[in-house]
C-alpha cells in the first residue's frame, strides 16, 4: 500500500481519537495520537507529521488555539498544515482558527468523506510545497556553487588581466622611454649638424693660419719686407678672429645641447624662458627637414618665464612638430606651421601649435591620444607620439591639451600650462 501520509491527531477525548484513527488507518495513512497540546508539541520534536488534526477545546492544558500558535512560532513546525476539528462551529470560532494559522476547519459531528477529502487535499498540497522547497533549496545550492565557481573564475581572470595590464604598462613605459631617447637622438643629430659648420670653419681658419705661419717663417730667413709683415699680421688677425667666432659658436651649441640632454634625462625643474627654449628647438630641428618647403613661424612673447620642466615642454613641442611633418603634409611638399604663446592668467600660459595641412578625420579625433593609435600602421608610425604629449602635459606639467581639426583646413593643438 502506498504511503498516503503521516498524520498527528490531537484530541483530549479518547473516543474521538479512536474514530479518527480508524478512519484514516483504514485509508492507508500513518497515524499518531496525542491526548493534549503539550503531548503534541513533544511528539512533533521526534518526528514531523505531514498534517495535524487538532481539537479546539481541551480543558486542563493548552487549548487548540494556543497549541496552534506555538506550532506556528516554531521554525521547525510552522509549515505543517493544521486542520481544526471541533464542535465549536460558530463563525468567530472558525475565524479565530484561521487567524492563529490553521489551513482548514471541520465542524463536529463531521462527515467521514469530507474529512478524508480535506486530509487528502492538504497532505497533497504539503507534499507539493515540500517538493518545491526541496527543488528551490537544490537550485539555490546549485546557484551558490555556480556563483562560487564564477567568482573564482572572475578572481582568476582579474588576476590574469591585472598581470596583463602590468605587462602592458611596463611595455608602454619602455616604448615611451624609447621614444624619448629617439627624440634625444634627433637633438643629437641636430647639434652634430649645427656643429659641423663652425668646427669646419675653425679648422679651415687654423689650417690656413698654420700654412701662412710656415711661409712667414721661411720668408723671415730670406728677409721680409714691411708690407709682407703687415699683410701676414692682418691675415693672421682675421683668421684668428674667424676661428674664435666659430669656436665660440661651437661652445654655445655644446652648452645648449648639454642643457637639453640634462632636461631630457633628469627632468629637473628649473627657471627658463619659453622663447629661448623654442628658438633652440627650431634650430636643432631645422636640419631634419631641409628638403621640406613647409614654413614654420613663431609668435612667442619675450619674458614668459616658467619654473617647470623644460625637457618635458621640449618633448611636447618636438613631438607635435614631427607629427605635423609626418601626417599633416603627407603627399605635399608645402605647408605652414605656426607656434604661438600667450599669458591668459596670473599663472597660466596657452601654447598653440597649428598647421594648414590635411586635417584629422572626425572619427579619429577621439582616439588620437590613445597609445598605439596611428593611421600610419606599418609605415613607421608607433602611435605613441601624441600619447606621450598628453601624458606629459596632463601628468608632469599639470596642464591640459585639446585638439581641433577640419579635413582640408588643418589642425590646432591648444595646451594650457601653469607657469610654476
Amino acid at each position: 500500500m502506498d504511503d498516503l501520509g503521516n498524520i498527528l491527531i490531537v484530541d483530549d477525548n479518547p473516543n474521538n481519537l479512536q474514530v479518527l484513527m480508524s478512519l484514516l488507518v483504514n485509508e492507508g495513512y500513518k497515524v499518531r495520537p496525542a491526548l493534549s497540546g503539550e503531548i503534541a508539541l513533544r511528539a512533533v520534536q521526534t518526528s514531523l507529521p505531514e498534517l495535524i488534526l487538532l481539537d479546539v477545546r481541551m480543558p486542563g492544558g493548552l487549548n487548540g488555539y494556543d497549541t496552534c500558535r506555538k506550532l506556528q512560532a516554531n521554525e521547525l513546525t510552522r509549515d505543517i498544515p493544521i486542520i481544526f476539528i471541533s464542535a465549536m462551529d460558530g463563525t468567530e470560532d472558525k475565524l479565530e482558527g484561521f487567524r492563529v494559522g490553521a489551513v482548514d476547519y471541520v465542524a463536529k459531528p463531521f462527515q467521514a468523506e469530507e474529512v478524508l477529502a480535506r486530509v487528502k487535499t492538504h497532505v497533497h498540497l504539503y507534499r507539493i510545497q515540500q517538493h518545491l522547497e526541496s527543488m528551490v533549496e537544490a537550485r539555490t545550492r546549485e546557484l551558490h556553487k555556480l556563483n562560487t565557481e564564477l567568482e573564482d573564475r572572475v578572481t582568476e581572470r582579474t588576476a590574469e588581466l591585472t598581470l596583463t595590464m602590468e605587462k602592458l604598462t611596463r611595455t608602454q613605459a619602455e616604448l615611451i622611454q624609447s621614444a624619448k631617447l629617439a627624440s634625444l637622438g634627433f637633438m643629437v643629430a641636430g647639434v652634430a649638424h649645427e656643429l659641423n659648420t663652425p668646427v669646419g670653419n675653425a679648422l679651415m681658419a687654423t689650417s690656413t693660419l698654420a700654412d701662412q705661419q710656415k711661409n712667414f717663417e721661411t720668408n723671415i730667413e730670406k728677409g721680409i719686407t714691411r708690407s709682407a709683415l703687415n699683410s701676414y699680421l692682418h691675415s693672421a688677425r682675421e683668421l684668428t678672429e674667424l676661428a674664435e667666432r666659430n669656436l665660440q659658436r661651437t661652445v654655445t651649441l655644446i652648452n645648449n645641447f648639454k642643457q637639453v640632454a640634462v632636461d631630457q634625462t633628469s627632468e629637473q625643474r628649473r627657471y627658463f624662458n619659453l622663447d629661448e627654449l623654442v628658438r633652440e628647438i627650431i634650430l636643432n630641428l631645422h636640419h631634419l627637414h631641409t628638403n621640406s618647403y613647409c614654413n614654420m613661424t613663431c609668435d612667442i612673447p619675450e619674458r614668459i618665464q616658467f619654473h617647470s620642466y623644460p625637457g618635458a615642454i621640449e618633448q611636447v613641442l618636438v613631438n607635435l612638430i614631427h607629427n605635423a611633418y609626418k601626417h599633416a603634409f603627407s603627399g605635399r611638399d608645402f605647408g605652414n606651421m605656426h607656434l604661438k604663446a600667450e599669458v591668459i592668467g596670473e599663472n597660466l600660459v596657452r601654447i598653440s601649435f597649428s598647421d594648414d595641412g590635411l586635417g584629422i578625420a572626425e572619427e579619429h579625433l577621439p582616439r588620437i591620444f590613445d597609445p598605439f593609435f596611428t593611421t600610419k600602421l606599418g609605415q613607421g608610425g608607433s602611435g605613441l607620439g601624441l600619447s606621450i604629449v598628453q601624458n606629459i602635459v596632463t601628468g608632469m606639467l599639470g596642464g591640459h591639451i585639446v585638439v581641433r581639426s577640419d579635413i582640408g583646413t588643418g589642425t590646432e593643438f591648444s595646451i594650457e600650462l601653469p607657469l610654476s
